[in-house]
């Protein structure tokens, strides 16, 4: 009964503290890890203090053509899609965003994987022969991708135009989806 009690009371005054706090004080406090890790709006501008266009440079290891680098999807529309092989929405996803290759390549969209630095080979192999991965593959070994691009989740879904700016997606919902496919016509001019 006692802990009941105590407990009881905690939440009081944590209730009581937060109503303290007004909604203007909850708006100027600093942001933490909650905020760090916030999914954007579907189609956001990068967040504060990420670059405003992909550096094409960074070095990924090709997941299985060898000669692949990721410049060759420069100056062109492109779709990055970063996930890892063992996330449940990266596995509900990637068949949308295959039908949207098929849908979108022959119209000059370009489609790229990049595959979570902390995937193991045996989590890439699995995904490949269940899902038969059709995009072209990077793997983030070093992290680099995710640490100058990443928004703390996956999947995360980088829609490019032909300069290298972005706009971000990322989950897996209908709604998120139908943006995104929004968002590839207008970048390809298709009514």
């Amino acid at each position: 009964m006692r802990k009941i009690v105590s407990g009881s009371l905690l939440i009081a005054i944590a209730t009581v503290f937060v109503m303290a706090q007004g909604p203007s004080n909850a708006a100027a406090a600093p942001a933490g890890p909650a905020a760090a890790t916030a999914s954007p709006a579907p189609g956001a501008l990068p967040a504060m203090g990420k670059p405003l266009t992909i550096d094409f440079s960074i070095p990924l290891k090709p997941w299985k053509q060898a000669d692949l680098k990721l410049s060759m999807f420069q100056k062109r529309p492109a779709l990055i899609f970063y996930f890892s092989p063992t996330c449940g929405h990266c596995r509900h996803t990637y068949p949308h965003i295959q039908a949207l290759q098929k849908q979108y390549e022959s119209k000059g969209m370009a489609f790229v994987a990049i595959i979570s630095g902390t995937a193991s080979n045996d989590d890439i192999i699995d995904f490949d022969s269940e899902f038969k991965l059709t995009l072209p593959a990077f793997r983030d070994q070093d992290k680099v991708f995710t640490t100058k691009y990443g928004t703390g989740s996956v999947p995360l879904i980088l829609l490019l135009d032909p300069k290298g700016a972005y706009r971000i997606w990322n989950g897996s919902d209908d709604a998120t989806l139908k943006s995104l496919d929004a968002a590839i016509k207008t970048a390809l001019k298709l009514p």
